[in-house]
């Protein structure tokens, strides 16, 4: 038994150390490998991805207004939010034909892993079709060509991903 709260112990903090690793913005290669962890332990379970939507990043705290605990942010709310702040500047990179690699593999490992996390996975395509995320979509999908050829094979990937996001949610809403 006590080897058993060992194991769950040690589960929990390399779980921090994950979440913790895909929101450090100042560490690309640290966001791209967290983003590649979680998409292969999301990879064909739905289960899990339906516990990791709703996965609290923190305990609740005993400080609302009415004196009940304040709802922590959800792993899915913090991911979503990273996914438009580095999306919104890929676009801005793309724009002046200048793309710095570590960003792009990023945006790329996030990108891989909203597809995996929306596929066969209901609650979470709902969560993907907010406002923010929607635009940050479209915004991607929209991508002008870059000034410089070297970035079209870039592009189009970027397109692509974002084009499989929508339709993976489009697919579910549609059934």
């Amino acid at each position: 038994n006590n080897t058993n709260n060992n194991n769950n112990n040690n589960n929990q903090v390399i779980g921090r150390q994950i979440v913790e690793s895909l929101r450090t913005l100042s560490n690309m290669n640290g966001v791209a490998t967290a983003a590649d962890l979680i998409q292969a332990i999301l990879n064909d379970n739905v289960t899990c991805k339906d516990v990791l939507l709703r996965a609290p990043l923190e305990m609740p705290q005993f400080n609302g207004p009415d004196g009940r605990p304040t709802q922590p942010p959800h792993l899915m709310d913090q991911f979503l939010d990273i996914y438009v702040h580095l999306s919104s500047q890929l676009v801005d990179q793309f724009a002046t034909g200048s793309v710095e690699p570590s960003l792009f593999s990023t945006n790329i490992a996030l990108m891989l892993l909203m597809c995996e996390w929306v596929r066969e996975c209901p609650n979470c395509m709902v969560t993907v079709i907010e406002p923010a995320v929607c635009e940050s979509l479209v915004k991607l999908i929209g991508l002008a060509s870059p000034p410089h050829a070297q970035l079209e094979n870039h592009a189009v990937l970027v397109r692509g991903l974002a084009a499989l996001t929508v339709a993976l949610c489009l697919d579910y809403t549609v059934r």
